[in-house]
């Protein structure tokens, strides 16, 4: 059997001794400490084996609706949820890939999408925020496979976490409503680091079941776009390369 060394990044130390790991106290919409919290690890395993990018709010923010200063204008909008939910998402997924690209066997990274990303139902930004993390995923998937990284999602519906008040949980389950627990979510990072053949994969965990989607997505992608796939197919090296010039990045 295999034990792992695990360090947990929070603003909060956890409730309960976690056997096995070391907490490190880390605001993660702050870059230098995340900076600090990777190369903490690095410094004391020498290695990094497994990211899951699992931080994450939904702030009722009320972004589209008119909020107004006390000047009596129009109030900037806050996007807390991108922040926390996307910016700090791809910062930790960069310095995992910086870090992991350096290692033979290269690595694992889990990120925490939603239902949301799929099927919005809460609010724009919040499903904004997950989106975008299955569009980063699905973006770096080519970036990413020579350099032996795996980068996968989760897509949880209702979950008991602390986004959902008690409250919220207890009238929930009154009315028949399916709430999960984060331990049933976590059975889907196992079974995702542990299996190397996915890559830019999201799994899907509603009411205790899983269900993997993003093949689906890629299998329907034909009817989807239509003469547009079949356009780019025709394209020839030049095309596809002034293309690259002018939009792709690298990693």
């Amino acid at each position: 059997m295999c034990s792992a060394k695990v360090f947990i990044a929070d603003l909060s130390e956890p409730k309960e001794s976690v056997p096995g790991s070391t907490y490190i106290c880390t605001d993660v919409t702050q870059w230098n400490d995340l900076t600090k919290l990777f190369k903490t690890v690095i410094d004391s395993e020498g290695r990094l084996d497994v990211l899951f990018a699992n931080a994450g709010v939904n702030v009722r923010e009320n972004t589209f609706s008119d909020i107004y200063g006390e000047d009596g204008e129009l109030a900037e909008p806050k996007y807390k949820c991108i922040d926390v939910n996307l910016v700090a998402e791809m910062n930790c997924v960069k310095l995992a890939i910086h870090y992991m690209k350096k290692q033979a066997e290269g690595g694992n990274i889990v990120i925490t999408a939603s239902k949301a990303a799929y099927s919005p139902m809460s609010g724009p930004t919040y499903a904004a925020s997950k989106a975008g993390s299955i569009g980063m995923m699905r973006a770096l998937r080519k970036f990413l496979t020579p350099l032996n990284i795996q980068l996968n999602a989760i897509a949880p519906g209702f979950t008991e976490t602390g986004m959902l008040p008690a409250a919220s949980v207890a009238s929930l389950r009154e009315l028949g409503v399916v709430i999960q627990t984060a331990a049933t979510c976590s059975q889907a990072v196992a079974f995702l680091v542990t299996h190397r053949d996915y890559h830019t994969r999201t799994i899907q965990i509603v009411e205790n079941r899983f269900r993997e989607i993003e093949s689906g997505y890629e299998a329907a992608a034909e009817l989807m776009y239509g003469d547009t796939s079949a356009g780019r197919r025709t394209m020839g090296p030049e095309a596809f390369e002034i293309i690259r010039q002018t939009f792709v990045t690298t990693v």
